[in-house]
């Protein structure tokens, strides 16, 4: 498979596509790798994968990292800058995909490189208009048919009141149902157009949305939830409020689904010139959240890339998961 797969690779030009061995090592290199990073194969085979990387990217042990996700979630995408052989960066999205044998030991990595801005920029468009569409159902359902169902709910009351018979009456007690599944429906119909989009993040600002959506999930889950934030409500960026939001919804629907954690912990702060959103829990751990929900945490990465911040996915101090969002206030702020 390993040689099938070089083969397939140094026919391809436009992508950086070489193999990697299990401890990260360069075992093959295409024609696209060598116009994109610079090295030729006899240059690079044997090097390990680190040298691709910042040296601030190394200091945090990245590479391994994300090798070691490969390993453990079958494959890991990231985006961010690489180094070429003459020193230049270049903005770049990669993919890396384990090998496994048929004990389902990992044998090594398919490593896929492209330079991504254009495709970072397109893929921010795609999630914004799929908020805007979000923001507008979310409004269609709140305003539209919440309120139609309102005027049946209220017009069965007026029903109900002036046919005035007992309670045990056949036609009232049916009323009395319907009026009880009506009260239903329209509790199911805001959770959906909350669960669109809420509007409190457009109305009050995250500080204000991520508090509400810590108090809804302590008392849905049953989970003590805790909320601190020693930010003023500032002038966020709406695309970075809605960002920041859906990390921390899908971290705590990680957390209910998967970590048995009796505790959750949410901050939002400045750390320097960066805005720090962080979830901690004190749940089952790492590889649990990893190997059940491998989609919800590439989508958790891609965001916080698209805010043109990072995301970092580690043991909680608690026991548990930490998710520490990371985006640059420059980018998040109105000034």
């Amino acid at each position: 498979m390993m040689l099938l797969a070089a083969v397939i690779a140094d026919s391809i030009q436009d992508y950086a596509i070489f193999l990697l061995d299990a401890e990260g090592r360069i075992l093959t290199w295409n024609k696209g790798a060598e116009t994109i990073q610079g090295y030729t194969a006899e240059e690079v085979i044997g090097q390990p994968i680190s040298i691709f990387y910042t040296a601030a990217d190394n200091q945090k042990g990245d590479p391994s990292r994300h090798l070691e996700y490969a390993r453990v979630r079958g494959s890991q995408s990231s985006e961010g800058w690489r180094v070429r052989k003459d020193g230049d960066r270049f903005w770049a999205n990669s993919l890396l995909t384990a090998i496994y044998d048929e004990n389902h030991q990992v044998q090594g990595f398919v490593d896929i490189t492209r330079t991504s801005e254009e495709l970072r920029q397109l893929a921010s468009h795609l999630q914004n208009v799929r908020e805007e569409e979000r923001a507008a159902i979310a409004r269609e359902i709140h305003d539209e048919l919440g309120q139609q169902l309102t005027g049946i709910k209220m017009d069965l009351s007026w029903i109900s009141r002036k046919w005035n018979r007992p309670p045990e009456d056949t036609l009232q007690q049916k009323i009395t149902g319907t009026l009880a599944m009506l009260d239903n429906t329209i509790r199911t119909v805001r959770r959906i157009a909350t669960q669109l989009r809420p509007s409190i993040l457009d109305d009050l600002g995250l500080i204000a949305a991520l508090e509400w959506q810590s108090q809804e999930f302590s008392t849905r889950s049953g989970i003590d939830t805790h909320f601190q934030s020693t930010l003023p409500e500032l002038n966020f960026d709406a695309r970075a409020s809605i960002g920041l939001f859906r990390i921390c919804q899908e971290s705590l629907t990680n957390v209910a689904r998967h970590s048995g954690a009796k505790n959750v912990w949410i901050t939002l702060d400045c750390v320097g010139e960066n805005l720090h959103l962080s979830i901690l829990d004190d749940g089952r751990g790492l590889n649990r959240i990893i190997r059940s929900n491998t989609l919800g945490l590439l989508g958790m990465e891609e965001r916080a890339m698209m805010m043109g911040g990072s995301l970092e996915i580690k043991s909680s101090p608690h026991g548990g998961v930490a998710v520490e969002a990371t985006v640059p206030l420059a980018k998040t702020i109105h000034r």
